[in-house]
């Protein structure tokens, strides 16, 4: 199953654009290392809160994208965890759209925030398939390392 980069051709365009103001605004202040400015997901929105688990886990196989709500006393924002319903594979470069985005604006360097590791991404997720936290995160980090190789090659893959 492979899913399109973004929902839509605007969120593409909104997306895109958002990116090369945050880029821009770098340039203009003289950072020599841009990012995408943390754009690439939906934290601070009233839609729905850490949109970032849903970033990574989507673009990968053995995901799906929404499990158990996410609850820890009497905070209960409208959080997700993504299930794991089969091994977890590297489909795609998962952070592909956040390195061609930036590179529409610019040719310098590029870092980009992966604030998501595997051991947090499998902590936060619904396992349906492993029931082993350990081997989840084993799973996820090979994906991560599969998808940092490529993504490092260029952002034409």
């Amino acid at each position: 199953m492979h899913e399109p980069e973004y929902v839509s051709y605007r969120m593409r365009e909104l997306y895109q654009h958002a990116v090369s103001a945050a880029v821009r605004d770098m340039l203009d202040v003289g950072r020599d290392i841009v990012t995408d400015g943390a754009q690439y997901y939906e934290n601070e929105t009233g839609y729905e809160y850490a949109e970032l688990f849903y970033a990574v886990a989507h673009k990968l196989e053995g995901y799906a994208g929404y499990g158990d709500r996410i609850q820890v006393g009497a905070f209960d924002p409208p959080i997700y965890k993504p299930t794991v319903l089969g091994d977890v594979v590297w489909r795609r470069p998962v952070l592909k759209p956040v390195a061609a985005a930036v590179r529409e604006v610019t040719d310098a360097p590029l870092k980009v925030n992966a604030s998501l590791g595997p051991a947090t991404l499998s902590a936060l997720s619904t396992d349906q398939h492993y029931h082993d936290l350990k081997a989840l995160s084993q799973g996820v980090a090979k994906t991560a390392t599969a998808s940092s190789r490529i993504s490092r090659a260029g952002v034409s893959t």
